[in-house]
């Protein structure tokens, strides 16, 4: 299971993207390693490079605030992942594509701002006694009692 692949709502389209693309790089290193054996030192090191890169890409989609070093971290386990074979020689190029763009500053969506519906004004005038807005089907002021119209 790959935590990238559930949509973070605080980050755009763009990075899930990117993370996406180097999960999956990140698991053609895992799947290259399989292939190599279970006894050898290379399958090993290809296994961590592939768990590396799984995990460095979920860090990112998930805290907006690590993309930039966990983008450099899988690009640099991405080429060395080429000792291992570099899951079949697409993995490394996939992984390193996917931390080239979760690294990029224009991948990087910044998160949305909630904007009010309706401006203020909508609400009503304010309150003169507690400056709280008076709802436009009241006469009086439903938070201290005040009438509308009373000068301070």
């Amino acid at each position: 299971m790959f935590p990238v692949l559930i949509p973070v709502r605080r980050r755009g389209p763009k990075a899930e993207t990117a993370g996406l693309v180097a999960t999956l790089g990140g698991a053609l290193v895992l799947l290259g390693a399989f292939f190599l054996g279970f006894n050898s030192t290379l399958a090993l090191l290809g296994f961590l490079f592939g768990a590396g890169i799984i995990a460095l890409a979920a860090l990112a989609t998930s805290r907006p605030r690590h993309a930039g070093p966990a983008g450099a971290g899988i690009v640099v386990l991405g080429l060395a992942s080429l000792v291992t074979g570099g899951g079949f020689y697409i993995g490394w190029v996939v992984a390193v594509i996917g931390g080239i763009l979760i690294g990029s500053p224009y991948w990087q969506s910044a998160p949305r701002v909630p904007t009010a519906p309706f401006p203020s004004e909508a609400l009503g005038p304010q309150c003169p006694t507690c400056g709280r807005h008076i709802p436009t089907w009241s006469s009086q002021c439903p938070y201290c009692g005040a009438p509308e119209n009373v000068p301070r």
